[in-house]
């Protein structure tokens, strides 16, 4: 029998950590996407780093090991296995562990991070040149960005992107999220289901959405999930042509259902996930069909 995984409500951001009050929304606004990758949501609570442990607005850190068993795993425990032609994109990256976990999984595939957190940006640049410094000479370089969620999707047509590039050659910006075949998320349930629709429409057919903690919604069950050895669980998404037409999973029910339409920044029960049944490692609904 699977046995049943219980799963704690992270704390609330800290007031510190937070500028301002998150802004609401009014009859007139849209619903376009705003979500910041960094900034409040991966300031450092001190609570956390007290008992010698890091967390991000309540969320805790995801170290390299736990990224590679659970979701890059060689031996049939993780959740993808990244080859040369993929192109790994994680919104959010943090210190850059994961980003890690993936160059580690594959050599030479495309590995892109944005963070929005200039501390963030510093420390996972610093990580990924000691990681790159000691790994396989045929080892890529990671791409790290200081970016939005926004910048992720400016046309290429777009008058901010005509000029692309600094004058040593640096790209402004990071590539069009149209480009991932892999996308790695650890921003919030809120978060997720804001973004669910825009990543139906920008993603193409087959490409694969890794969440860690927090689901993309009641109406989108995970194709399957993995539970590493310390208890986070992390769930996989594959975009199909199916899911782009489906008109639930294209629209805010989800949120409305469970945060309503009035904020437009993360609100205080953001890092909450919604709650699910039973966890076990790494489970395929049609495994779970056929039983």
């Amino acid at each position: 029998m699977p046995r049943p995984v219980s799963v704690t409500k992270p704390p609330p951001p800290p007031a510190s950590a937070v500028s301002a009050a998150p802004a609401r929304k009014s009859a007139s606004d849209g619903l376009s996407v705003k979500v910041r990758c960094g900034g409040p949501v991966h300031a450092t609570s001190s609570k956390w780093q007290q008992s010698g442990d890091i967390c991000y607005a309540g969320l805790k850190k995801t170290s390299i090991a736990t990224a590679q068993q659970a979701v890059f795993g060689t031996l049939g425990t993780g959740l993808v296995q990244l080859c040369d032609s993929d192109t790994f994109f994680e919104l959010g990256c943090g210190h850059g562990e994961v980003l890690i976990a993936a160059r580690s999984a594959s050599l030479r595939c495309r590995c892109i991070g944005v963070e929005l957190d200039p501390e963030s940006i510093a420390k996972a640049k610093e990580a990924v040149a000691a990681y790159l410094d000691s790994a396989d000479a045929n080892a890529q370089p990671i791409m790290i960005y200081h970016a939005s969620l926004d910048d992720c999707l400016r046309e290429p047509d777009s008058d901010m992107n005509n000029d692309t590039r600094d004058g040593n050659g640096a790209e402004h910006f990071p590539p069009h999220l149209s480009q991932a075949t892999v996308v790695y998320m650890y921003i919030g349930q809120w978060a997720n289901l804001k973004l669910r629709p825009t990543l139906l429409r920008v993603l193409p057919i087959g490409a694969k959405i890794i969440t860690q903690s927090f689901t993309m919604g009641d109406a989108w069950t995970p194709d399957s999930q993995s539970l590493a050895d310390n208890g986070q669980v992390f769930y996989l998404y594959t975009v199909t042509a199916e899911r782009k037409a489906d008109p639930v999973l294209n629209s805010d029910r989800d949120l409305s259902k469970h945060f309503g339409f009035h904020w437009t920044q993360p609100p205080p029960n953001a890092y909450q996930p919604i709650p699910h049944g039973i966890c076990v490692q790494t489970f395929s609904t049609a495994d779970l069909a056929a039983k």
